[in-house]
C-alpha cells in the first residue's frame, strides 16, 4: 500500500502546513494584544504560538521518521503485509474519536476533574499502556493538579459538574 509507505511524510507534511498556516496568519491576524504587555508569557499570542512551534517540530519528527522508514524498509526488502495492522490503527483510532466525543458530552454533566481521570484512563489503556502502578497515578494526579493550578493560581474557573458542593 502506498499510503502504508508514505503515510508518515504525508500526515507530517499536513500537520507542518497547519503549523505554518498558524504561525504566518492565524496568530498574527486572529489574535489580538493589547500593547503595553511587558511578559511576554502573558500576552494573548504567546501560547498559540509555542503550541505552533511544538507542533511544527513533532511535524517535522513524524516526516523524519517516515524517511527512516523507508530507507530500512527498502534495505530489508521485504514487503510486509500491513492489512491487518492498518485494520487495528482504523480501530483504535475510531475507537478515540468515539471516546472524545463521550469525554466532550460527559464535561458538563460529570466535571472537567472525573472526565478527565476517567477519558486519561481511558486513553492510556487504548495506547496499549498495561503497567497499571505508572499511569493510574498519572491520570488521576494530573487532572486535579491542572484544577488546583487553573482555580486556585490562574483564577480560572473549571466545571466540576454534580461536584460543584465540594470545595476543594
Amino acid at each position: 500500500m502506498k499510503f502504508e509507505k508514505y503515510g508518515d511524510i504525508a500526515a507530517g507534511g499536513v500537520v507542518a502546513a497547519f503549523a505554518v498556516l498558524g504561525l504566518a496568519y492565524l496568530v498574527p491576524v486572529g489574535v489580538k494584544a493589547p500593547p503595553n504587555i511587558s511578559v511576554a508569557p502573558l500576552a494573548p499570542a504567546f501560547w498559540p504560538s509555542i503550541i505552533f512551534w511544538m507542533m511544527l517540530g513533532f511535524a517535522t519528527l513524524i516526516i523524519a521518521k517516515g524517511i527512516f522508514g523507508i530507507m530500512r524498509a527498502d534495505t530489508d526488502g521485504a514487503e510486509v503485509d500491513a492489512d491487518s495492522g492498518m485494520k487495528a490503527r482504523t480501530t483504535r483510532t475510531l475507537i478515540a474519536i468515539v471516546l472524545l466525543f463521550v469525554y466532550q458530552a460527559a464535561l458538563e454533566p460529570i466535571g472537567m476533574v472525573l472526565a478527565s481521570i476517567i477519558a486519561g484512563l481511558a486513553f492510556t489503556a487504548l495506547a496499549g499502556e498495561r503497567r497499571y502502578r505508572y499511569f493510574v497515578p498519572v491520570a488521576v494526579l494530573l487532572p486535579i493538579v491542572l484544577y488546583y493550578f487553573f482555580t486556585k493560581i490562574a483564577a480560572i474557573p473549571i466545571p466540576l459538574g454534580f461536584f460543584e458542593f465540594i470545595e476543594f
